[in-house]
């Protein structure tokens, strides 16, 4: 038999609900000003003014790569691709030393999509070269990431290709 009293019970749980989600979003929004969030940056633009040397750290100051996609004189084309590599670690005098064992990998990939990345690794021999076999889908604008690493450092080079 539902009677006044009935009534009154469900306008006290509405209310009890109601007081609660007040209780909530102001919790919330005390959470939301007393905690320190680190991923907002201060100053982007003196971030972005910094990239030239995040970029120049990808470096390391005493190795090099080498190879001929690198200086231009050869450009990958659709279909099957050898890639020669070498890696050297510069000495005092300015000479070049070959590194054996490092680890050599090239991605290429396009901007608009992930989806036909490619990539392939080598591992240098005693004469510090290896030969990095990929196999591109087509022609087109492609962005070249080549990294060379060994235990003691590294080196990047990027480039963006028109094939």
């Amino acid at each position: 038999m539902a009677g006044p009293n009935a009534k009154n019970w469900m306008y006290l749980l509405m209310a009890g609900i109601f007081s609660l989600l007040l209780i909530a979003l102001g919790f919330k929004f005390y959470y939301a000003f007393t905690t320190d969030n680190t991923l907002v940056t201060t100053n982007y633009y003196e971030v972005g003014r910094d990239y030239d040397n995040y970029v120049k750290n990808q470096k390391s100051p005493d190795r090099k790569l080498e190879s001929p996609v690198l200086t231009g004189k050869l450009l990958p084309s659709s279909g099957e691709n050898k890639l020669p590599v070498s890696y050297f670690a510069i000495t005092s005098n300015t000479s070049m030393t070959p590194i054996e064992g490092a680890s050599v990998s090239v991605v290429f990939s396009r901007r608009a999509t992930r989806s036909q990345d490619i990539s392939a690794k080598c591992i240098t021999d005693a004469a510090g070269s290896c030969e990095l076999q990929f196999k591109l889908p087509g022609p087109g604008d492609w962005e070249m990431s080549l990294l060379a690493e060994d235990k003691a450092g590294k080196y990047n080079e990027f480039r963006l290709l028109h094939l």
